[in-house]
C-alpha cells in the first residue's frame, strides 16, 4: 500500500502567474519584410491608393511650367595666348566648353539682356519686378552629349523654363542675342590689345638685340694676337701634338744611349782586352742609326764633327728668327757651337810627335766612342728640357684661348636666340596685321528657340511618386504593427522563439458519426469512434514523434506529462486520444489523472469519481488493484483522481507519489500523466522533476507569447525532460497547406480517408518535426 505523508516534500515552492511577468525570451520576433508585406497586403494597397489619389489631387492643383529649347555651335578661340610657336599655350575643348557656360549665366551676358527693349514686351519678366533674377531663375546651360553619351564638342544646350509657353522661346532668344554681342565686343577689343602687345615686344627685343650685338663687336676686339677664330683650338692642338712626339723620341733615344754608355763604362771598368772592347763598341753601334768602323772613326771624327757643327747653326738661325736673341733654347745652342767649335780645332792641330817626325800614336778607338755617346747623350737632354718648357708654354697659352673662345660662343648663343624671338614676333605681327579679327570665340545658333512645351508637373511621375509615398507609409504602418505585436505568428515562429520542437497541431474536433449507446467514452475521443478517421490518424502521428523523440529506440520515454500554461488548452482531449492510439499499437497504457483540483479524465471515459482513485491510493486507503480502472479501450487503464484532496501539492510532491510511478512503470508499456497547467499552480513543475518525458500543450490565443515563454522558461528552471510541444487551433496567418491534412492527403490518402475527411480547416492539422 501506498501511503503519502503530510511533509511538504515540493522540490519547489508555489508560484503564481505573476511570477513569470518578466520573462525575458532568449530569441525575440523575427522581423521579416516579406511576412509584413503578406500580412498587412491590403494595409499597404489601402495606403498606396490613397497616395495615388493624393498626388493626382497635387497634380490638378499645380500651375503647369513650360521649358523652351535652343542649341548653340561655339567654336573656342584659335589663337595662342602669346605670339610665340615654342611656347604655344594649349586648352582643352572641356575648359572651353566651362567658361562659355559660366559666361552666358553671368551678369556680364544677362545684363546685355536687361538692357534689350524686346525684354519689355516679354510680360513674365517684365511683372517679375527683377528682370535679371528672373532669368536666371528659369535658365540652363548645359553641354549637349552625343548618341554614344559623351560630351559633344562645342555644341550648347540652352533652356528656359517659365510659366508661359511663348515667352520661354522669346527669352531664349533675347539671351543669345545678348551672349554673341558680348563675344563681337570682346573679340574686337582682344585684337586691339593683342596688336599693341605684340608692336611693344617686338621693340623691346629690337633694342635688346642691338644691344647684344653691340657689345659682342666690342669683345671681339679685345681678342688676342694670336686667336684666329674656330680654327685657333685646331692648331694649338696640332702643335701641342708635335711638341709631344718630338719629346717621346727623344726620350727613346735617350734611353738607348744611357744604356749603350752604361754597358762600355763597365766592360772598361773590368779592364776588358782591347779587341773585346772594339767588338763591343761594334756590337752597339750596330743596333745604332750609325755603324761603328774602327779604321775609320779617327779620319771620320773630324768630318762628323763638322757635320754637326753644319746642323747646329742651322737650328740657330731657326731659333733666333722664332724665338729671339733672348731664348733660353738659343743660348744653349750658341753654348754648344761654341765647344763644337773649340773641339775641331784641337782635332786640326798636328800631333807634337807628327812634327818631331815621329809615327803618331794610335788614337783609342773606344774611348772615342764613349765620349761622342755621352755628347749626344747631353745634347738629348737639353733638346728634351727645351721641348718641355715649349709645352708648358703652348699649354698655357691654349687654356688662355679657351676660356675666351667659351665667352665667344656664349654670346653668339645669346644674340641666336634673341633674333629668333624677335623673327617670331614680327612673324605673328604680320599675320595679325592681315586680319585683325582673327581669334575669338564665334556662335552660331543650330536650333532655334521655339514655343514651349510643358514639363511640369507629369501625370505619370506624380501619381508614381504619390504611390511610392503611401506604399511606404502603408509598409512603415505594418512594419509597426508587426513589432508591436510579440504573439507568434506561426508554428515556425513558435518553435524558434521557444527552441523547441513542434510535435504536432490539432483543433478541436467530435466524432462526426452518431456514437453507439452501448459506448460511454465522450465523442471528443474520436480515436475510439472514428479510427480510420484523419483526424485519428494525425493522433497516431503524434504517437510516432513521442516513439521516435529520443535517438535510442530502447530508451524511449515511458513516463510523460501532457501540461500547459493555462487551464482550457486541451491536456485532457489530448491525453485521452493519445492513449487510445498507443492502446491500439498493442501496448498496455495507463492514463494518471494528476490534476487533483478540476479532473476530466473520468467523465471523458464514463468512469465514476467516487470510485477509489490517485488521492486513496496515495493517502493509503485504497490499493492499486482496486484504484486503476479498465476502460472501454482494450489495453487502456485509467487512475481516477477520486475524492478531490485539500493539499493536492503535497500530495503530487511526496515520495508516494515518486514510488506509485515506479510500480506503475513497472505495470505498464506506457504512462500517461495529464498534470494541471503550469502558471497557476506548481503541481505541473513537480510532476516534471519525476518523469522522463514532458510534452507542452499550447493553445492559440492571445498573449500565448507571455505565457509560452513563461512556462517554458518555468520546466527549464527545474530541468524537466521536456520533448517538444502540441499546438492546439490554428493562427490567423497560417495555411492549411502547410499542415498535415495537404500531406496526408496529397501522399497517403485512399478512397476511404477522403470519404472521411472534414469540410471545415480547423480539423486537425499536426506537423511532426
Amino acid at each position: 500500500m501506498i501511503v503519502a505523508t503530510n511533509e511538504n516534500n515540493s522540490l519547489m515552492s508555489r508560484r503564481t502567474i505573476a511570477d513569470e511577468d518578466d520573462f525575458e525570451s532568449a530569441a525575440g520576433p523575427q522581423f521579416d519584410p516579406m511576412q509584413v508585406v503578406l500580412h498587412h497586403k491590403w494595409l499597404i494597397l489601402a495606403t498606396g491608393l490613397i497616395g495615388i489619389a493624393l498626388g493626382y489631387l497635387y497634380y490638378t492643383r499645380q500651375a503647369p511650367v513650360y521649358e523652351s529649347f535652343a542649341s548653340l555651335l561655339v567654336v573656342p578661340e584659335k589663337s595662342n595666348n602669346l605670339p610665340i610657336e615654342m611656347i604655344e599655350s594649349t586648352r582643352s575643348v572641356d575648359d572651353s566648353m566651362s567658361t562659355q557656360m559660366i559666361l552666358i549665366r553671368s551678369s556680364l551676358v544677362i545684363d546685355k539682356a536687361v538692357k534689350n527693349p524686346d525684354l519689355a514686351k516679354i510680360p513674365s519678366i517684365t511683372s517679375s519686378g527683377n528682370a535679371a533674377a528672373a532669368i536666371l531663375g528659369g535658365l540652363s546651360v548645359t553641354q549637349a552629349r552625343a548618341s554614344n553619351g559623351n560630351l559633344a564638342d562645342e555644341i550648347l544646350e540652352l533652356r528656359y523654363r517659365g510659366g508661359n509657353a511663348e515667352d520661354c522661346g522669346r527669352v531664349l532668344q533675347v539671351v543669345i542675342a545678348a551672349y554673341q554681342e558680348f563675344l563681337g565686343e570682346t573679340r574686337q577689343s582682344i585684337s586691339s590689345e593683342t596688336v599693341e602687345l605684340i608692336t611693344n615686344a617686338k621693340d623691346s627685343l629690337l633694342g635688346e638685340l642691338s644691344k647684344k650685338e653691340q657689345e659682342y663687336r666690342e669683345f671681339r676686339k679685345q681678342a688676342p694676337p694670336n686667336w684666329q677664330g674656330e680654327a685657333s683650338s685646331t692648331i694649338r692642338g696640332d702643335r701641342l701634338a708635335q711638341i709631344e712626339s718630338a719629346r717621346t723620341g727623344i726620350l727613346i733615344t735617350t734611353s738607348k744611349l744611357k744604356a749603350q754608355i752604361a754597358a762600355l763604362e763597365q766592360a772598361l771598368k773590368h779592364g776588358t782586352r782591347r779587341d773585346v772592347l772594339e767588338l763591343l763598341a761594334k756590337q752597339i753601334s750596330a743596333s745604332s742609326e750609325t755603324a761603328f768602323n774602327p779604321e775609320l772613326s779617327v779620319s771620320g771624327l773630324n768630318s762628323s764633327l763638322k757635320e754637326q757643327l753644319n746642323t747646329l747653326k742651322i737650328e740657330e738661325k731657326i731659333l733666333s728668327e722664332r724665338f729671339g736673341a733672348r731664348h733660353p733654347r738659343l743660348i744653349d745652342l750658341q753654348r754648344r757651337l761654341r765647344f763644337m767649335t773649340e773641339l775641331i780645332e784641337e782635332e786640326e792641330q798636328p800631333n807634337e810627335i807628327q812634327l818631331a817626325g815621329g809615327e803618331a800614336p794610335k788614337p783609342d778607338i773606344v774611348q772615342l766612342y764613349l765620349e761622342s755617346l755621352q755628347q749626344e747623350l747631353a745634347v738629348n737632354s737639353q733638346e728634351n728640357t727645351e721641348l718641355n718648357a715649349a709645352f708648358e708654354k703652348e699649354l698655357e697659352v691654349s687654356r688662355g684661348l679657351e676660356e675666351y673662345e667659351s665667352e665667344n660662343m656664349t654670346r653668339l648663343a645669346d644674340i641666336a636666340r634673341t633674333t629668333e624671338l624677335f623673327d617670331g614676333i614680327v612673324k605673328r605681327l604680320q599675320e595679325i596685321s592681315l586680319v585683325k579679327d582673327a581669334g575669338g570665340t564665334y556662335t552660331q545658333i543650330i536650333a532655334q528657340p521655339g514655343h514651349g512645351f510643358k514639363v511640369l508637373p507629369r501625370l505619370t511621375t506624380t501619381v508614381a511618386s504619390g504611390m511610392l509615398l503611401g506604399v511606404a507609409l502603408g509598409f512603415a504602418f505594418a512594419a509597426a504593427i508587426e513589432l508591436s505585436n510579440r504573439d507568434f505568428r506561426s508554428v515556425d515562429e513558435l518553435s524558434k522563439q521557444l527552441q523547441i520542437s513542434v510535435l504536432g497541431q490539432f483543433a478541436d474536433g467530435r466524432a462526426k458519426q452518431k456514437i453507439s449507446n452501448a459506448s460511454i467514452v465522450h465523442s471528443t475521443v474520436v480515436t475510439h469512434h472514428e479510427p480510420q478517421s484523419l483526424l485519428a490518424e494525425a493522433y497516431r502521428s503524434l504517437r510516432t514523434c513521442l516513439y521516435f523523440s529520443t535517438k535510442d529506440l530502447k530508451k524511449s520515454p515511458r513516463v510523460i506529462q501532457i501540461t500547459s500554461p493555462m487551464p482550457g488548452d486541451g491536456k485532457s482531449t489530448l491525453v485521452a486520444n493519445l492513449g487510445v492510439v498507443m492502446a491500439q499499437s498493442g501496448k498496455r497504457v495507463v492514463v494518471v489523472e494528476a490534476d487533483l483540483r478540476k479532473p476530466r479524465l473520468a467523465n471523458i471515459f464514463g468512469i465514476s469519481n467516487n470510485t477509489p482513485g490517485i488521492v486513496s491510493l496515495l493517502s493509503g486507503v485504497a490499493d492499486p488493484e482496486d484504484s486503476i480502472m479498465a476502460t472501454e479501450v482494450a489495453n487502456l487503464w485509467l487512475l481516477p483522481v477520486g475524492k478531490r484532496p485539500e493539499n493536492p501539492s503535497e500530495l503530487l510532491g511526496s515520495p508516494a507519489f515518486q514510488e506509485l510511478l515506479e510500480i506503475l512503470r513497472e505495470q505498464f508499456d506506457l504512462v500517461l500523466i495529464d498534470s494541471p497547467p503550469l502558471l497557476p499552480v506548481t503541481d505541473a513543475s513537480v510532476i516534471a522533476t519525476m518523469v522522463e518525458g514532458v510534452v507542452c500543450l499550447f493553445k492559440v490565443r492571445k498573449n500565448l507569447s507571455a505565457a509560452a515563454r513563461a512556462s517554458m522558461k518555468r520546466l527549464q528552471s527545474v530541468g524537466a525532460p521536456v520533448l517538444g510541444a502540441v499546438i492546439h487551433g490554428q493562427f490567423q496567418r497560417q495555411s492549411d497547406k502547410h499542415g498535415y491534412y495537404g500531406y496526408y492527403y496529397n501522399g497517403y490518402g485512399d478512397s476511404e480517408y477522403k470519404d472521411s475527411l472534414p469540410q471545415e480547416s480547423s480539423e486537425l492539422l499536426v506537423n511532426a518535426r
